[in-house]
């Protein structure tokens, strides 16, 4: 992102899961992919839309795992929505604002 968007204009653009996913996705494999458990650059589809399967182990890793949202217990554009607020307010925020 070259530019900064507005808040309202971040919340439209990652609106949905599958928005955040892509982006994950998009973040986490840019580099291409390799396997955690076994260094293995070939996947195939995963059991979803988003997660990436290693050919070789079968091992299916989902674009959220080993990231800041893995196990998040709230719908990520929430996470987002927070992560853009907290990197973007100059003198961050407190607990009592994220909550």
């Amino acid at each position: 992102m070259s530019q900064q968007l507005g808040l309202l204009e971040f919340i439209e653009l990652y609106r949905t899961e599958e928005a955040c996913k892509a982006l994950l996705c998009d973040l986490k494999w840019s580099g291409g992919y390799s396997c955690r458990r076994c260094g293995y650059t070939e996947h195939i589809k995963g059991a979803t839309l988003f997660h990436r399967r290693c050919q070789k182990c079968r091992y299916d890793e989902s674009p959220t795992a080993h990231t800041l949202f893995h196990k998040l217990k709230f719908p990520l554009p929430k996470a987002f929505a927070i992560i853009y607020q907290v990197s973007t307010m100059k003198k961050g925020m407190s607990t009592c604002e994220i909550a």
